[in-house]
């Protein structure tokens, strides 16, 4: 979503009243909204006994960061491997435009 800011400038001179007259300027700054995230895999909690597991989701940016690690989108929808230690993961997925990013993280066990 994007939303434009419009400023126009106008200079008015009056003959014969020696007054001019400026209204404004001309400019159109873009602003971006929040990212949308969502992972559709894995759910919290979920457990497992492989060494690395699919992150799938949406994201409507260009960028998507998984533990640190940033990855370019081709299309909206994505699923990136990513490594498991042995137990409790905590992993953090972000989204970001240049203006804020959300955020999400999921927990999963590696038995």
């Amino acid at each position: 979503m994007r939303t434009r800011i419009v400023l126009l400038v106008v200079s008015v001179w009056v003959l014969g009243a020696g007054c001019q007259s400026t209204l404004s300027n001309t400019a159109s700054l873009p602003s971006a909204g929040v990212p949308e995230l969502q992972i559709t895999s894995p759910v919290n909690g979920f457990q497992t006994l492989e060494d690395a597991i699919m992150i799938a989701g949406y994201a409507d940016t260009e960028f998507v960061t998984v533990n640190s690690i940033s990855y370019t989108l081709e299309q909206p929808t994505f699923e990136i491997p990513t490594p498991l230690h042995s137990g409790m993961n905590t992993i953090l997925i972000e989204a970001g435009n240049g203006y804020s990013t959300t955020s999400l993280t999921r927990i999963v066990e590696r038995l």
